[in-house]
């Protein structure tokens, strides 16, 4: 048989079964939040659409294609213009 542990004053013991019980409660409290956070509508798909608008407001797609065929046309014409002498 095993001597008791001394456990010194002032010392706090959290016993296994005390653990047990925090990690279920607190799978409860995630559980519970997750239900909750399941139940607020459109929550990401909101925010994803919103991030979309605001960058082609900001940034319109065929304003980038604009800008990419002139530069594109202006680079030809760089290369092109010595070919014919001037």
């Amino acid at each position: 048989m095993t001597a008791p542990l001394s456990i010194p004053d002032g010392s706090v013991v959290i016993t296994p079964n005390e653990v047990y019980a925090e990690v279920r409660a607190t799978r409860e409290a995630v559980g519970e939040l997750t239900r909750k956070l399941d139940q607020v509508p459109g929550r990401v798909d909101d925010h994803e659409h919103r991030l979309r608008a605001l960058e082609e407001r900001r940034i319109p797609h065929s304003s980038v294609t604009v800008i990419t065929a002139v530069v594109s046309a202006g680079a030809l014409i760089a290369a092109v213009w010595p070919a014919f002498g001037h």
